[in-house]
């Protein structure tokens, strides 16, 4: 899953700098909007929502914490890029994750973007955990992949093949997941008045089932 991120920054050289360092460095994050000041930082934040925020203290028409302290959803962590030293106590009293002095040392600035990327995936997995002890069900299944870990909607799988100690997962759009667990796994921990078992190899999502014709063993067409 990948991370949204805003650079807020009066000079157009350093938001690229920001911009170009993210880019060559981090596949993972995905810049979403920029701004050079309080007003078009704080109205990028409030419509992007982003999830990690680059932030320059000194602006023209106020300072960075004149914008921390205006959002409207805190849920986010910040970075602050400043080429002044003094503002550091009051930055990490905002709960900075860093803070970085100009001119952008590009190893400390990497250092810094990988401490909030952990930061945030701890943030988002303890959220997926608590909505999924809400439920009887889960919402939302962890799936392995060569990165890391991929959170996909259940409502989003169509179904599900066992392969012995293996269990492929079909999703909408057509990708598809390898799971290490038995098919056995997840008939268990889905809901059973959504999936079901119609084969020793398969569960399938009763909201993609087209039509089931009557036949001998039965067969099932699928959206």
């Amino acid at each position: 899953m990948g991370i949204s991120c805003v650079i807020i920054d009066d000079e157009s050289n350093n938001r690229e700098l920001i911009s170009n360092i993210i880019k060559d460095n981090f596949s993972n994050i995905e810049i979403v909007g920029t701004g050079e000041s309080v007003i078009t930082g704080l109205s990028e934040i409030n419509l992007k929502k982003p999830q990690l925020i680059f932030m320059d203290i000194e602006l023209p028409d106020g300072s960075g914490f004149d914008i921390l302290e205006s959002i409207q959803e805190k849920n986010h962590k910040v970075i602050f890029i400043s080429a002044f030293n003094e503002y550091a106590i009051k930055a990490f009293k905002y709960s900075a994750v860093d803070y970085i002095l100009k001119p952008i040392n590009i190893l400390e600035f990497i250092k810094a973007v990988n401490k909030a990327i952990n930061f945030i995936e701890k943030h988002n997995n303890y959220s997926i955990l608590l909505e999924n002890i809400k439920s009887d069900f889960p919402s939302k299944l962890a799936m392995n992949i060569s990165t890391g870990v991929e959170y996909i909607d259940v409502n989003n799988i169509i179904y599900i093949e066992g392969d012995g100690r293996y269990s492929k997962i079909f999703v909408k759009g057509g990708k598809e997941y390898l799971e290490a667990k038995i098919i056995s796994y997840f008939e268990e921990i889905l809901n059973e008045h959504i999936f079901l078992r119609i084969h020793k190899s398969y569960l399938i999502n009763l909201y993609y089932v087209k039509s089931y014709k009557k036949a001998k063993g039965g067969q099932n067409s699928y959206v």
